[in-house]
């Protein structure tokens, strides 16, 4: 995934390797580390860490973890507030599960 900050907005212009279903949600770790999270219909929770290409402006993103063996579809993920827990939501109902970063 690339993106591209033009006043002050992210637009995505290029997509790599990633999930294999529909993403359902993507979310900002609050702590400013540049971490997003996003949830797929695939059951896989993916981590990307972004960083600025200086020479083309883009900020490319690169896979630092993959969060699988989930018993259905993410629905939704969040982090708490310091950006140390990623909660999961799956489909079908099932506990939601927590991972400690």
């Amino acid at each position: 995934m690339m993106l591209n900050a033009t006043a002050g907005a992210m637009l995505a212009v290029r997509i790599r390797q990633g999930h294999y279903g529909p993403v359902v949600a993507v979310r900002w770790c609050p702590d400013g580390s540049r971490l997003l999270a996003t949830a797929s219909m695939d059951g896989t929770a993916r981590l990307w860490q972004f960083s600025m290409d200086e020479d083309t402006g883009l900020w490319a993103s690169q896979c630092v973890n993959t969060l699988e063996g989930h018993l259905g579809s993410l629905t939704d993920l969040v982090f708490d507030r310091c950006g140390g827990v990623l909660v999961r939501a799956i489909t079908p109902p099932a506990p939601a599960s927590l991972e400690h970063l």
